[in-house]
């Protein structure tokens, strides 16, 4: 310690892994501030170096040191360089083991004291916008963590890392190969600039090393950060709770969709339905659900800094092998020994349906149906067979592998019309000419006949009903949105008016 002018004292702690020391200005006006700050770093000290903590306890423990006294935080300063002089000693040129992420919460104080010096103003991070929403809090980060088990060929990417806490609780817990954060917002990123410089300060003061990583300013929908992101991360954290949707729909369409199979996605929205598949289809194949095993992580207290309540995080797989079964049994189904009960909703053509025996001018085509519905115009065709006349021309129901034919309406046989005999046959039948000819009965006028129904009709009306029903419910899913934003500016200005009073 040396004595500065106007009662500004310099202290330097000593690091116990012979690295260089950390210095504090102590002033009248911040002593207690930076006094307790000191204390928490010979806390840290003490966790990893058991050591310390053993020659503390005998001379001055520190439960008992009054940081507003400056003879005693003058007294613990000593102490504590003397013992870290002896222990550098014992460890130069070896790396002290750091104690798991639950042996007394090493990381926790870690981070905590390096949040303290880094962000001067954390209320200017919890506006909430698109960019700028808050933050997810320590306990949450670590459940996450813990539930996804990350191994060393792991490479996790946070798509609008903030200040990059989650980036540096990664590298510094888990045996990940690479972690690396990227944010667009300016004040985060100025935020983040101080907690790297802070967190490699007091880790190289302890000895301790933590995996690479690395925080980027930027668009993470830039070209540049495409190939991190499609083809070398194995991990993907998006909180997307506040995006906009065309920003929403930008991740979908230009990264997720081009992602392999097993790539995990952790987000606050999910982007499929939990626990069930989605119901692949010709037009549902280009949906990002269609790709993706949807569940939810285990819910945490506290687990975001702009909501007291439990905020949901879902963990999406990517598989797409239910696309590749698709497509093989699109593939099957355009066999022609393929059955009706493969083949998926279609209007197959006029022409391929019709057997070699049928005459197109006289069927009437119908479209393919569900079950149900083949089964009541089974017992239909059934019925009118049975109760037309016996005297009409009957159709039997042509049934193919695709779709039943519907019987053409019985029309009565015509009465002949009597012919009038020529001049020769009646002068030789010696018959005089009638006065009057006979008149043919009349003949009952046949019903028309049903037009056949087009199947591309059929399949455009169906198209036009699955775009309503997409329609609405993007605007549900709006409506919750906004919902939310607005429940959002209101949990926002209470905060500001307990700050206020």
């Amino acid at each position: 310690m040396s004595l500065k002018e106007d009662n500004r004292h310099e202290f330097k702690l000593i690091s116990p892994a012979s690295k260089d020391p950390l210095i504090f200005m102590v002033t009248p006006e911040n002593q207690i501030r930076v006094g307790s700050e000191i204390v928490e770093v010979i806390k840290i000290a003490c966790t990893i170096f058991t050591e310390l903590s053993a020659v503390l306890d005998r001379s001055q423990p520190l439960q008992t040191v009054d940081v507003s006294n400056f003879d005693e935080l003058q007294k613990l300063i000593a102490t504590f360089n003397k013992a870290s002089k002896t222990i550098a000693k014992l460890w130069k040129g070896a790396t002290k083991p750091m104690p798991g992420i639950n042996e007394g919460g090493v990381f926790e104080r870690i981070w905590y004291r390096v949040y303290s010096r880094a962000v001067k103003n954390p209320q200017a991070l919890n506006t909430f916008s698109s960019e700028t929403y808050g933050e997810t809090s320590f306990h949450r980060m670590q459940t996450i963590l813990e539930q996804l088990q990350p191994t060393k060929n792991d490479v996790l990417v946070d798509l609008g890392s903030g200040i990059g806490q989650l980036v540096i609780h990664a590298a510094a817990v888990t045996p990940m190969k690479r972690c690396v954060g990227i944010e667009i917002a300016d004040l985060p990123n100025e935020y983040a600039k101080k907690v790297q410089e802070e967190f490699r300060l007091l880790m190289s003061w302890l000895g301790q090393k933590a995996n690479a990583f690395d925080l980027e300013q930027g668009d993470f929908l830039d070209k540049k950060f495409r190939q991190l992101i499609v083809e070398e991360a194995t991990i993907l954290i998006i909180n997307n709770v506040a995006f906009r949707p065309e920003l929403d729909d930008r991740i979908q369409r230009e990264l997720l969709m081009d992602l392999e199979d097993g790539i995990r996605i952790v987000t606050t929205k999910a982007y499929g339905k939990v626990g069930r598949s989605s119901i692949i289809s010709e037009r549902s194949m280009k949906n990002i659900a269609s790709i993706l095993d949807v569940e939810q992580l285990d819910s945490c207290e506290d687990s975001a800094s702009w909501t007291s309540k439990p905020v949901p995080y879902y963990l999406h797989t990517v598989n797409s092998s239910r696309i590749e079964q698709f497509y093989e049994k699109l593939k099957s189904s355009k066999s022609p020994n393929a059955s009706c009960s493969s083949r998926p909703w279609s209007s197959p053509s006029k022409e391929s349906t019709l057997t070699k025996n049928s005459d197109p001018s006289d069927e009437a085509w119908m479209p393919p149906t569900p079950s149900k519905t083949r089964r009541k115009a089974k017992k239909k065709a059934k019925k009118q067979k049975c109760t037309s006349s016996s005297s009409s021309r009957e159709l039997p129901t042509i049934e193919t592998k695709f779709k039943f034919y519907r019987p053409l309406s019985p029309v009565k046989e015509a009465t002949p019309v009597p012919q009038e005999p020529s001049e020769t046959v009646r002068a030789a039948a010696g018959t005089q000419e009638p006065s009057e000819p006979q008149q043919p009965p009349l003949q009952e006028p046949s019903k028309p006949q049903q037009p056949p129904i087009s199947g591309a009709l059929v399949h455009q009306l169906l198209n036009q009903i699955a775009d309503e029903k997409m329609r609405r419910r993007r605007l549900l899913a709006y409506n919750d949105e906004m919902k939310a934003e607005i429940n959002m500016l209101a949990m926002n200005n209470e905060r500001l008016k307990a700050i206020q009073k």
